[in-house]
């Protein structure tokens, strides 16, 4: 049901002033709790507001409330809103992406240190007690505790933060499409050989389940970043928002970014680590290449939509390398190599 409120003209002139005033100072750059005081405290605020009868003082505070919340929001995410993936999201040579190795360890080792603490606390809930598992914890606290609060009593009754647009997860989105699109059109076209010919419809599904990752990931980011400040959930974030790293490594050309178990040259056990698959200019072809946490280099590469156990070693010793998502699997991929029986695609 919709109120329809008549104001007067004073009343009018007094709520367009104050909204420009408050929009002329979230264009600056100041933190959003420190703005909401200092705009308080504006001459043009005060003057107005006391021309205001009180039904109308109230929804004008709602309004500015939803518009603060949605500059608040977008502000807090700045790594992401600054994120281009036109920029990060380009083919590099072999020998660039090598360059990026210590950047990229970083980043992977401080992924895996702060998800430790979600690993531990949270075993008991989790199917598999692994990091890949423990990865989408942080992502559901926040998005829980962000839908527990728009029932709260003193919200708003709109839910401003599905008003707030993400103008980089679709660029994400749309920017990785567009090679799968160049292959579907044209599949004659063997100039584009960085998706794998003769897609089958799991190799499709593989290839939009990447891209949709990516989606996810940065939704699990913003959403962190809006509740980890707030002392009622702020002792779940003890390393920060684990997210931040992930869009670190994304920025670095990461369009997969997946916890999975290495096994080198059969010995095991197998372990986990954060493996990322990069754009890469490779022999004349456009392939992704692979980074593995703790390596100081690239060591594979494959066609996107090709499944791990068709990975070609870059350089000789990483000819015995395994890569897969499960550990059994891993573990059983290494004694299968000798007989030829293991013929399974892992593509995830």
């Amino acid at each position: 049901m919709t109120t329809i409120m008549i104001i007067s003209q004073q009343e009018e002139f007094c709520i367009r002033t104050i909204y420009m005033d408050f929009s002329s100072h979230i264009s600056t750059k100041v933190p959003g709790r420190i703005l909401f005081f200092l705009w308080l405290k504006s001459p043009i605020f005060i003057i107005s507001l006391k021309l205001l009868t009180n039904r109308v003082a109230l929804v004008i505070c709602h309004v500015l409330k939803s518009k603060l919340y949605s500059y608040t929001v977008i502000q807090k995410a700045m790594k992401l809103r600054t994120f281009d993936p036109n920029t990060s999201y380009r083919f590099r040579e072999l020998d660039e992406l090598n360059a990026l190795s210590s950047i990229l360890n970083e980043s992977k080792s401080k992924l895996s240190t702060s998800l430790q603490y979600y690993l531990q606390k949270y075993r008991h809930i989790l199917d598999i007690p692994r990091l890949c598992r423990a990865l989408a914890v942080p992502g559901e606290l926040a998005e829980n505790f962000i839908k527990a609060a728009k029932s709260e009593e003193h919200n708003t009754s709109e839910d401003e933060l599905d008003n707030v647009q993400y103008p980089p997860i679709y660029q994400i989105v749309e920017n990785l499409q567009r090679y799968f699109l160049m292959k579907t059109d044209d599949d004659t076209n063997n100039s584009n050989n960085l998706i794998a010919p003769s897609l089958s419809i799991s190799h499709k599904e593989a290839i939009y389940t990447d891209i949709n990752e990516l989606a996810v990931y940065s939704k699990m980011y913003y959403d962190i970043e809006i509740v980890k400040s707030n002392p009622l959930i702020s002792e779940e974030y003890p390393h920060g928002n684990p997210f931040d790293h992930i869009i670190d490594i994304m920025s670095q050309g990461a369009i997969i970014i997946r916890f999975k178990y290495i096994l080198r040259n059969k010995s095991l056990p197998a372990e986990e680590k954060v493996v990322s698959y990069h754009l890469m200019d490779f022999d004349k072809k456009k392939v992704l290449g692979v980074h593995i946490e703790g390596d100081n280099k690239f060591s594979m590469y494959k066609q996107w939509g090709e499944g791990d156990q068709r990975l070609l070693p870059i350089y000789a010793e990483y000819e015995g390398t395994i890569i897969r998502w499960g550990k059994h699997e891993a573990e059983q991929a290494a004694i299968s190599e000798n007989k030829g029986e293991d013929r399974r695609e892992f593509l995830y």
